[in-house]
């Protein structure tokens, strides 16, 4: 899939951006993107492990996980945690005023 399906959708994806799109939709951002992630990715349940685990390993950041899932960011979401249960990795033992509960 990763071999011939990507590629090709790629391909259509910058085709369509040159002649359904006027110069000025593409200097402001605007694209055509084909979501293959059914076919590229794993079923939900083993998505959600994978990120769980690298998320609460500090391998990625919450938002990197919202980035891949096309989620917009997250306040917050940009620290990398390590699991404590779940403190910001820069805490270095003390918990950061904004996750101190009242």
């Amino acid at each position: 899939m990763r071999d011939t399906l990507t590629p090709i959708c790629v391909q259509y994806e910058k085709e369509f951006a040159r002649k359904l799109l006027t110069a000025a939709e593409r200097r402001r951002g605007f694209y055509w993107k084909f979501n293959v992630n059914a076919y590229l990715r794993g079923d939900m349940k083993t998505r959600g492990e994978f990120y769980t685990k690298g998320v609460r390993t500090a391998l990625f950041t919450p938002n990197e996980v919202r980035a891949w899932e096309e989620l917009p960011s997250m306040p917050g979401g940009e620290f990398l945690y390590v699991s404590r249960d779940m403190v910001r990795i820069d805490a270095q033992g003390r918990v950061p005023n904004d996750q101190k509960t009242a």
